[in-house]
């Protein structure tokens, strides 16, 4: 077999979380259309599995794994005064002996990572490297061996990099800030492609490094149709229950939605009994600690634990699939936008005026709440006319051209096949 391609992602199976999932899916396609592939991901340091391991089965997918260096004092909680001391100590030691930044897990991991890479590159005469970020400092260090291997090299930006709030990326300025955009005109120079689920999210990053557009590509997130194989994608509506699921990760910034829908539920147990009652809001989140949040209303919100692929079963049962985004992401539609289409449901869309929210709505595909305004009166219009919100509802959007089967397509074209 000639058709062989290396993807690296941080969170890759056997690390768990939603990090993983594109690529994941991506190996298995690429997989099933005969590419051997090899993925390299982190050693699983936690002791959760992974949600997207089973799609690894059965398929000619070798799995390869980088160990963990990243400081547990840097990745846990902090609660003792030992701890804290350690932190301060480990955090003042680090920031003096290296220009990067302390809160990508990836900043001390540069030789292993090269050491590997090259080993499989040349072992298994790998001439395709597909690498998704973030954390970011592997991209930097798979520059530094484009320069010296040739092989067809491809970024895939999830989040963003320069400017963006998380990962300490929001505290940069000054010598720091200029080294990380260094580090980041290093990946634009020597990778072939730059790819992401947002070309927004690129022309943005090639703007605050000034680097041409040249290299830019749009590759969105889809859904999986193996996913929702024993799924009933056309589930009745429950009949006494308006009942609202989210799943996946509160990311931050989320506040100003979550508190929108708080005063909501405020005004509805007060003033709207009828409609209070029949409410059945359910969170299936990581972030469990953000049940306190909703305390006065806990016969109504409801929080689980992430539940993997059998979201999609409790989405079937619904009355609105609800996808939460906040300012930073408002122009982004995320890996549960796409995996949602197949539900067949008009999407509940909390969130600042931006790209998804015009989308949302120029394609019918559900109703638009603006998180910076008061959702009462205008959430109480979708729950008391569901109906006619369902009669809206864009049936004939084409749904087919969001499988991953169709991305995958789209990906191969970026591929080299040695054999041509």
């Amino acid at each position: 077999m000639l058709k062989k391609v290396l993807i690296i992602g941080y969170y890759l199976p056997p690390y768990p979380g939603i990090g993983g999932r594109r690529w994941v899916k991506f190996a298995k396609y690429l997989s099933k259309m005969n590419w051997e592939v090899h993925t390299l991901g982190c050693v699983n340091p936690t002791g959760r599995s992974s949600d997207w391991i089973h799609d690894f089965s059965g398929y000619n997918i070798e799995q390869h794994s980088l160990e963990y260096r990243y400081p547990k004092i840097f990745g846990g909680h902090i609660n003792t005064f030992y701890e804290r001391l350690s932190y301060k100590f480990f955090k003042t030691y680090y920031s003096l002996t290296n220009t990067k930044r302390l809160f990508d897990a990836t900043f001390l991991s540069e030789s292993i990572f090269k050491y590997k890479v090259k080993r499989l590159l040349c072992e298994h005469d790998i001439n395709n490297v597909i690498i998704s970020a973030p954390p970011h400092y592997y991209l930097s260090y798979l520059s530094d061996l484009r320069r010296e291997l040739n092989f067809n090299y491809i970024v895939d930006f999830r989040d963003p990099w320069i400017g963006a709030v998380n990962f300490g990326l929001s505290e940069l300025s000054g010598q720091r800030l200029l080294k990380e955009k260094e580090y980041a005109v290093n990946v634009f120079r020597n990778a072939d492609h730059i790819i992401s689920p947002s070309l927004i999210l690129l022309e943005n990053l090639a703007e605050s490094i000034q680097e041409s557009y040249d290299k830019l590509k749009e590759l969105k997130h889809a859904y999986d149709d193996d996913d929702f194989v024993n799924i009933n994608t056309c589930g009745e509506l429950p009949k006494d229950k308006i009942i609202l699921v989210y799943g996946g990760a509160l990311y931050m910034d989320t506040e100003p939605v979550i508190n929108g829908l708080i005063e909501a539920l405020d005004y509805y147990k007060k003033y709207e009994i009828d409609l209070y009652s029949r409410l059945n809001i359910r969170f299936f989140t990581p972030e469990y600690n953000k049940r306190s949040l909703f305390s006065s209303h806990g016969k109504v919100v409801s929080f689980s634990s992430p539940v993997g692929v059998k979201i999609f079963e409790k989405l079937s049962n619904c009355t609105f699939p609800i996808v939460l985004l906040a300012e930073h992401n408002r122009d982004y539609r995320t890996t549960k936008y796409y995996e949602y289409l197949l539900i067949r449901k008009p999407y509940l869309l909390l969130a600042p005026k931006g790209v998804t929210s015009q989308y949302t709505q120029e394609n019918g595909l559900g109703i638009w709440i603006d998180s910076k305004k008061s959702f009462i009166k205008e959430l109480r219009d979708v729950l008391m006319n569901i109906d006619r919100v369902y009669s809206e509802f864009n049936h004939k959007f084409d749904v087919q051209t969001h499988s991953y089967q169709v991305r995958t397509y789209e990906l191969e074209k970026l591929l080299i096949d040695k054999h041509l």
